[in-house]
């Protein structure tokens, strides 16, 4: 306790109450100010002998992608993809959400399309400690020959006030499976025609 009244003065006394500022990201935090005498000459009024404090908490953390390219094989199933906390600590979990973006118009898609996939740090991961989070994004091997393909990532945080995106966005390049090829030939494999007669030669796509 601290002694506010200890003379004849009635003019009101203050005491400054330190908030310290702790770099964690935290929930809001209450504390309750109570005053009591000991002395008979003082009546403290029931209804303002306490006061409720919230402390708002100001703090944040501060997001990016591992890496700027991923690079994986059509065969691969999925590529692995990482969200690091580069600064920062928590003590309450943040939700950052993911989403796949076509580079290209042409259907089917070689890569799992998300929208705003949530991906949540979670209360004790630091910068400075555990600080990643990854997940699986699925790759489609489609046995089409049409080249390599790319897709952008893209982060973005559920509250910007609370995690700060420093690099939001990444490209997948997906790189063509070897075994997919194409089997041609000509369509016909006799042709008859008249000396003076123009004619087609057609090669078809038999599989692929």
């Amino acid at each position: 306790g601290k002694d506010l009244y200890s003379g004849a003065s009635t003019d009101p006394l203050c005491i400054a109450i330190t908030t310290i500022p702790d770099a964690i990201l935290e929930d809001d935090e209450q504390l309750t100010v109570l005053i009591h005498s000991q002395n008979a000459a003082f009546t403290i009024s029931s209804e303002e002998s306490f006061t409720n404090i919230t402390i708002q908490d100001n703090d944040f953390i501060e997001v990016s992608f591992e890496n700027s390219l991923y690079v994986t094989d059509e065969s691969s199933s999925n590529v692995n993809v990482c969200i690091e906390m580069v600064d920062g600590e928590l003590e309450r979990d943040v939700v950052i959400e993911l989403t796949t973006i076509s580079l290209i118009s042409d259907e089917p898609l070689d890569f799992e399309l998300l929208l705003s996939k949530p991906i949540t740090f979670v209360y004790g991961q630091s910068a400075s400690g555990n600080n990643k989070q990854c997940l699986d994004i699925g790759i489609v091997n489609d046995n089409i020959l049409e080249g390599n393909e790319n897709f952008s990532l893209q982060i973005t945080a559920a509250d910007a006030k609370v995690a700060h995106v420093i690099r939001g966005n990444a490209i997948v390049n997906i790189i063509e499976d070897i075994s997919d090829s194409v089997e041609i030939g000509l369509s016909d494999e006799l042709f008859i025609v008249e000396e003076n007669e123009a004619f087609d030669v057609c090669i078809e796509i038999f599989t692929g």
